[in-house]
């Protein structure tokens, strides 16, 4: 498993279940009873076209990062930078729903055991849970060493519903840690940040934030709670707003705006390009109060909570994320 770090976004995935016995998966389908799309198939051979045809994240891994040409720098190395903007166009694609990045799949099936079937949808990002009973024991773990599922777990009158519910929160998560994995080339990212971590925790749990997407390199984030509203975490760099103050100095800003800077009492929630290059006479819409701030890398991140914010360009207040998939 990938370490603890915050990945760059996470949304209600699908999850996928393969065993032969309906009534197996009817009853342990409402037993785990699963906030997001649930799916179930009898047919191994059914469940595997179904998954290789679905939409992932990792397929369209170069859309999330913008390649910067390597004579800008000193050296040959291969850069890139993120593309914040393909992260927030997730929010709108209702495909998101149906991304599956779990598989439960059943060792014992008369068309293929489960490990045949996880070795041909190795492939595919999605995590792997087998259900096995104990004769099966020992495949299960030599597929584990091989790499060919995630998790087992054993399979008898006794399953427990909450480990399985557990493993499928803890895979889901893992599925968004290892495609951030690929795209964080950084190893100072904002995102690994111990303070950073604990302030993140925080928005989460006190706001019941059930789907997050980054939007900026500093770990701003933009969060959806149970309800569908919208809530920010904003954070920026000392040296951001004093780049802006000079910016302002330049383009003969108000006293009183350049002061509030310069107090480090707000901070400008400037994200795209487009809004970076507005005139300083519109950043009154992009001016939000500071929470809170710590120390890091040598320089004082400032944080911000907000809730139901519009940030012109990025998002409109008619947006809402519709959380009863059916």
């Amino acid at each position: 498993m990938s370490d603890n770090n915050i990945p760059l976004m996470y949304f209600l995935t699908s999850v996928i279940m393969v065993d032969d016995n309906r009534s197996f998966l009817d009853n342990f389908g409402m037993e785990l009873n699963y906030p997001g799309v649930l799916e179930s198939y009898t047919s191994p051979r059914e469940a595997i076209e179904s998954i290789l045809s679905k939409n992932n994240i990792f397929n369209s891994l170069k859309d999330y990062l913008i390649e910067i040409e390597s004579n800008e720098f000193d050296n040959d190395c291969e850069l890139h930078s993120i593309n914040y903007d393909s992260i927030i166009k997730k929010l709108f694609d209702e495909k998101r729903f149906y991304e599956p990045s779990v598989i439960i799949v059943d060792y014992s099936m008369p068309e293929m055991n489960g490990v045949e079937f996880c070795r041909r949808i190795k492939k595919h990002p999605s995590l792997k849970l087998m259900l096995t009973g104990e004769a099966d024991y020992k495949l299960a773990v030599e597929a584990f060493n091989e790499g060919i599922i995630d998790q087992f777990i054993m399979k008898d009158v006794n399953t427990s519903k909450i480990e399985v519910v557990d493993a499928v929160k803890n895979l889901s998560m893992e599925y968004f840690k290892r495609f951030s994995s690929q795209v964080l080339r950084d190893e100072k990212s904002i995102l690994k940040s111990d303070q950073y971590k604990k302030i993140f925790n925080d928005w989460i749990n006190e706001k019941n934030i059930i789907e997050y997407y980054s939007i900026s390199n500093t770990g701003s984030k933009l969060g959806m709670d149970s309800k569908g509203n919208m809530r920010w975490l904003i954070s920026c760099l000392s040296s951001d707003i004093t780049h802006y103050i000079d910016v302002g100095v330049a383009q003969g800003a108000s006293e009183s705006l350049l002061n509030l800077l310069s107090s480090k009492k707000i901070q400008l929630a400037l994200f795209t390009e487009v809004q970076k290059k507005e005139p300083v006479s519109s950043w009154v819409d992009y001016m939000v109060n500071i929470d809170g701030s710590f120390q890091y890398n040598n320089e004082v991140l400032h944080y911000s909570f907000l809730d139901n914010f519009t940030i012109k360009g990025v998002i409109n207040d008619k947006v809402k994320r519709i959380y009863d998939v059916k």
